[in-house]
């Protein structure tokens, strides 16, 4: 079974794949490749915006980035956690879009739901493989799995790789 999205980005919330990786999405939908975000959360409350606000934004940042498909998966803004039933949902998805690399929030962040993102990540990677399992679709492991930084780091960090964007 081949895979069907190229490049996968999952983000706790709106904006923060464009914050993190919104050049490089750019780039490689340029290079004609099919990329991909799953928001968990809308990201709402904040002091001045809404779900619509949120979600039309969303859309057009998905729309200038070239972005092949963007998914909501709905759960709990401020109350993102690691769980059974959330790691099944994103599995889920990563059984239906396939993607050959996934890019998942680094591990330290003072936001906690950037952490719960990064755990969530990288659990429902390990189950969209599973064979026996009441998970949706046909088993599934992307051959990548890589880190980008929000705006929230705690610590000095080194990255492993940067991408050049000044065209």
């Amino acid at each position: 079974m081949a895979h069907l999205i190229d490049f996968l980005v999952i983000a706790a919330h709106p904006d923060d794949a464009e914050i993190g990786l919104g050049g490089s999405l750019a780039l490689m939908a340029a290079a004609g490749k099919k990329t991909a975000i799953i928001d968990l959360t809308d990201g709402e409350p904040t002091p001045f915006g809404s779900t619509e606000i949120r979600a039309n934004e969303s859309a057009a940042a998905g729309q200038i980035l070239g972005v092949h498909k963007r998914i909501n998966l709905g759960l709990k803004n401020r109350e993102l956690s690691d769980t059974i039933e959330s790691r099944k949902q994103l599995s889920a998805v990563l059984r239906e879009l396939r993607p050959h690399s996934v890019c998942i929030p680094y591990a330290e962040d003072r936001h906690p739901d950037h952490v719960a993102a990064h755990n969530l990540s990288i659990a429902a990677c390990f189950y969209s493989k599973f064979v026996k399992s009441d998970i949706s679709g046909e088993p599934w492991t992307p051959k990548r799995v890589l880190h980008y930084f929000g705006f929230h780091l705690r610590s000095k960090v080194t990255p492993s790789m940067i991408v050049s964007i000044d065209d």
